[in-house]
């Protein structure tokens, strides 16, 4: 199995394979887990690896024991094999034609931004919909198929697929009649918090694919300024969760300001190697300011310059103007 190669960022996987860093069991069973590229048959033929041929590891995760009544720890065989029922068991309801159920689905273009078409009552139904669908193109990332509970919950089953209708992924953290055991468990494939080298430096531009994909600078990612001792304490307790592996820096919102913030997943980021038109031209001042390649004083002219050169450009574009009235008027030079 090539655990490089089940990371979402290449650049990332590309730079650990390099420098031959190596990841734990229950580091694996979670860059598995959260992969965007691989199928979930692909997935559970790395979870049966690590299962048959990685020793057995304590997790951080506390699983509530429905023989026991009691929360304990538990070891990531263990884990990974009542996670893999659990898939089945929902899959199963996924796909079981019951009384009138409800579908929909969403193609997702990035991260956050979709597209949705009424709602089914067959799953083949949804596909055929899907199939005919003319918004969806080659750079879709993903569709999403929900099936709801018709009680008025809410509650509801997501499967994921590719293009090829194979399914990606499963979520089942909003399905109905789930055991606390078995919701102890889907949570706990992702209570991790582990260092991961990147090749990444202050003021790179960066972005993530698979999480909306805007460019950023960055700043730090989580574990960088930090004690090891602090680090490594805090890798191993019951209160880290994948969600602290962030990505501090500085981000650009519509109207081309800056504000520093932090993205969740520092292991998806690539580097940026699109345009930075328009008011991203701002994130160039910004990374080399970062890196040192330009002072305080011509990082800020440059974002007032910035700044006013796309209010003119907006405003010139809104009063629908020719050159050749710019020149008349002024505004263009002969």
């Amino acid at each position: 199995m090539d655990i490089y190669d089940f990371m979402d960022s290449k650049t990332v996987g590309g730079y650990c394979r390099e420098i031959g860093h190596r990841f734990t069991a229950v580091q694996e069973a979670y860059l598995i887990n959260k992969s965007f590229r691989h199928t979930l048959n692909e997935k559970r033929q790395a979870f049966r690896y690590i299962i048959e041929h990685m020793p057995d590891e304590e997790t951080n995760s506390y699983v509530f024991s429905m023989d026991k009544g009691e929360a304990g720890r538990v070891g990531i065989h263990w884990l990974l094999s009542r996670y893999m029922e659990i898939q089945d068991k929902y899959l199963e309801e996924f796909f079981r034609n019951g009384e009138h159920p409800v579908y929909e689905y969403r193609i997702y273009h990035t991260g956050e931004e979709y597209r949705e078409d009424g709602y089914f009552h067959k799953i083949d139904d949804v596909f055929s919909a899907i199939d005919s669908a003319d918004f969806f193109h080659e750079d879709e990332a993903q569709i999403r198929v929900y099936k709801y509970r018709t009680d008025g919950s809410g509650k509801s089953i997501a499967v994921f697929f590719n293009r090829k209708k194979e399914v990606m992924d499963i979520d089942m953290e909003g399905a109905w009649e789930m055991s606390e055991e078995e919701q102890d468990i889907v949570y706990g494939i992702n209570g991790v918090c582990f260092v991961c080298p990147v090749p990444f430096k202050k003021g790179d531009i960066v972005y993530a694919p698979f999480q909306g994909g805007e460019p950023f600078v960055l700043e730090h990612v989580w574990y960088e300024g930090l004690e090891e001792d602090y680090v490594a304490k805090y890798s191993a307790s019951r209160h880290c969760c994948s969600a602290d592996m962030v990505a501090y820096g500085h981000f650009q919102p519509l109207d081309g300001g800056i504000y520093y913030e932090c993205m969740h997943d520092y292991l998806g980021l690539e580097y940026y190697t699109g345009p930075l038109e328009g008011k991203k031209r701002i994130l160039k001042a910004v990374s080399n300011y970062l890196k040192g390649e330009i002072n305080l004083t011509l990082a800020l002219n440059a974002y007032y310059l910035i700044m006013g050169e796309e209010e003119v450009r907006m405003h010139r574009k809104r009063m629908n103007i020719t050159d050749e009235g710019m020149r008349l008027a002024g505004l263009l030079e002969e």
